[in-house]
């Protein structure tokens, strides 16, 4: 997967996906990781999101992995929001 960067206050589009129990666990890590630093973003009228990285603070692969386990064992699903560009850049596009 490409390393997307992004520039302090740019607008980003994007979009919701929801992992399937098919997906690895390093790609559900990956997406964990970049969905939780969105959340964290601010959210403007129309949806898109403004990157700021002074929004960011530490995270833990442990969430992401207990996530995972949950999502295997149907307790419960997990919707990503993810730029626009990094599911792009998945599927080709």
């Amino acid at each position: 997967m490409e390393q997307l960067t992004f520039q302090f206050n740019e607008v980003i589009e994007t979009v919701f996906i929801t992992p399937t129990k098919e997906m690895p666990l390093e790609v559900f890590k990956q997406f964990h990781h970049v969905a939780y630093f969105m959340e964290l973003m601010e959210r403007l009228p129309d949806g898109r999101r403004v990157w700021d990285e002074s929004a960011t603070s530490i995270y833990s692969e442990q969430l992401a992995e207990a996530e995972y386990l949950g999502m295997q064992n149907d307790w419960f699903t997990v919707s990503f929001e993810l730029p626009k560009a990094l599911v792009g850049d998945i599927n080709g596009t």
